[in-house]
Order: structure tokens, then sequence, then C-alpha cells
């Protein structure tokens, strides 16, 4: 399987790029606009109230099957294919109910997160040509808990393939965005790879 899609030899992620409302299913076709991905990377907030962060607001939408980006729900949440495919397969776990932090998840709850996170690694390690996978935490422009799982590729440039995804330029990052139709073969790869540990389908297809 190709690792990346775009401008050849590059690879990255988004911080915080996690899909948007739209229609959830293989039919479908479309991209993320450049633009709404940039506003992801730099901590998007929704004009809701109800909604806290971008992780609430796509946690919602993965339950009411309304955001493209899910490939199924974990014990611990979704995981979903991220905004930006410019490292392909870059995927995310949500935890649902959403939480501040890890630390603030307790006992077994943590345990199977934390497991759950590493089996989203294990599944791109099979379905890509990956090396590795790089796990993070962060949480600084939306203060929920989110987990970004990057595929890694001896194909990256140096000095990019040595170092963290955030060192490669922003632009760069934004320039691959998720396309529902051309990502789907991947997502449904995924989607199998974890049917180990109980992962479900996506909810029924919902048009907002």
């Amino acid at each position: 399987m190709a690792p990346v899609a775009g401008t050849a030899g590059a690879r990255t992620g988004s911080d915080g790029g996690l899909g948007r409302p739209g229609s959830l299913g293989p039919h479908l076709s479309g991209t993320l606009p450049p633009a709404y991905v940039m506003r992801c990377m730099i901590g998007f907030r929704s004009g809701d109230p109800s909604v806290q962060t971008l992780i609430h607001e796509r946690v919602a939408s993965a339950r009411a099957g309304a955001n493209p980006t899910v490939i199924g729900r974990l014990r611990s949440g979704w995981v979903v294919l991220g905004d930006s495919q410019h490292l392909r397969g870059y995927c995310l776990l949500l935890p649902d109910p959403v939480v501040p932090s890890v630390n603030h998840l307790r006992g077994s709850e943590r345990a199977i997160f934390l497991a759950d996170m590493v089996a989203v690694g294990d599944a791109l390690l099979a379905v890509t040509d990956a090396i590795r996978t790089n796990y993070e935490i962060l949480g600084n422009s939306d203060p929920a808990l989110h987990a970004h799982i990057f595929p890694r590729y001896t194909t990256e440039p140096e000095p990019y393939r040595s170092g963290p995804v955030w060192n490669y330029e922003r632009g760069l990052r934004a320039s691959v965005p998720f396309d529902a139709e051309r990502d789907h073969a991947l997502m449904r790869e995924i989607f199998e790879a974890l049917g180990g540990i109980g992962i479900e389908e996506p909810g029924p297809i919902v048009d907002v």
C-alpha cells in the first residue's frame, strides 16, 4: 500500500485533524477544504455553547452517524482517520465519553484507552508500509483527551524522518486532506485489522 498521496517524498499529520460533520459511508466522495484543516490545526472552537471543544464536537457527530472519518467504535471510544492524510493512515482515538485528559481516566478505563491506542498502531503496521507508529497525547489546542497515532515511513525525507511529525511545515501537513472516496478502502482495512479487539461498525448513514 502506498504510504502517501500528494507531494512526493513527504509525509505528516495535523494537530487536531479529526474529521468534519457530513455523511458517513463508502459511497460518498469529498474532501476536507484546506482552510478547514488549517482551522483544526490552530484549535477550532465551535460556536455551539454546548460543545466545549473540537473533540466534543467530533464525538457528538460520531455518535450521530455524521462524521465521515469514523472507522469504528472501540471499547474506549472512536477511532477516526485524520483530516490530514499526508502521512497515509494517520488516525486518532477519541474517548467516549470525553474527558479532559488521560489522567482523568481511572483504573480499567485508563488501561483500555491506552490498549486501544496501541491496537490502532498495530493495525496501521499491518495494513500500511509503516516501519513504526508514533503516539502522542497533547491536548494543548483542544483541552480534551485525544490520541494521535502516526504511521512513519522509511521514505520520509531527512530530517523529517528522524524527528516528530510536527517538524513538517504546516502547509505541507494540510496538503493532502481526508477524502471519503479515496480513503474508504484504507479505512476498511484498518477496521478489519481491529476486529480482534471488538470494533463496532459505524452507525447508520445520516445526512446533515
